[in-house]
């Protein structure tokens, strides 16, 4: 009997990743932008600009961007889908500016939608000093809404599940690529 419960717990929890690999993916928004501490109208300000371009000068020792990309998860399935805790990279332009881990349970019932924060920290001056700086100043200006070219960016999930009371990553990442920034998609931020 402890075999077949074990078995059917399995069963169900490879169904419930598999359900996980059949969900819809999508950019919904970023929220919570903040640049060197600095949010909204205070980055704006003549204060904030000047703060910024110091800080683009190198002349700043520490420069970091944060957001939070939310992506939109659709479950077309009956069953709910659920991952124990996901881990993910982000790339702007084909430069890998972050990588994280939700430790928390994610879970989509069947058939609904279900918003999946992904929280970014990275550190600029980093970026600048390995890659172009036009490349990193234009990922900046996407995230402050003042480039007229956009970003491409790219996500990249590694969900993990819990399969008879062991956690298990699914074998095949789920890769997610959107356009941020550039005048044509400021009405979509």
């Amino acid at each position: 009997m402890v075999v077949l419960t074990g078995w059917l717990m399995s069963s169900c929890s490879i169904t419930q990743a598999v359900k996980l690999k059949d969900c819809q993916y999508s950019y919904s928004h970023i929220s919570d932008i903040t640049f060197m501490d600095m949010v909204g109208k205070e980055r704006r300000s003549i204060a904030g600009i000047a703060q910024m371009t110091r800080a683009i000068m190198g002349k700043t020792d520490k420069v970091t961007l944060g957001c939070t990309i939310h992506l939109k998860v659709n479950n077309p399935n009956k069953q709910t889908a659920s991952m124990d805790r996901l881990f993910y990279t982000v790339a702007l332009d084909s430069i890998m500016i972050a990588e994280g881990c939700n430790t928390e349970a994610f879970i989509v019932a069947g058939e609904s939608s279900a918003d999946m924060p992904l929280k970014l920290s990275v550190d600029i001056k980093t970026l600048l000093s390995n890659h172009s700086r036009s490349t990193v100043i234009n990922m900046l200006k996407n995230f402050l809404n003042m480039s007229d070219t956009p970003s491409i960016v790219t996500v990249n999930l590694k969900p993990v599940i819990r399969v008879a009371g062991v956690s298990m990553a699914i074998p095949k990442s789920i890769p997610l690529t959107f356009e941020y920034g550039g005048k044509r998609n400021k009405a979509q931020q």
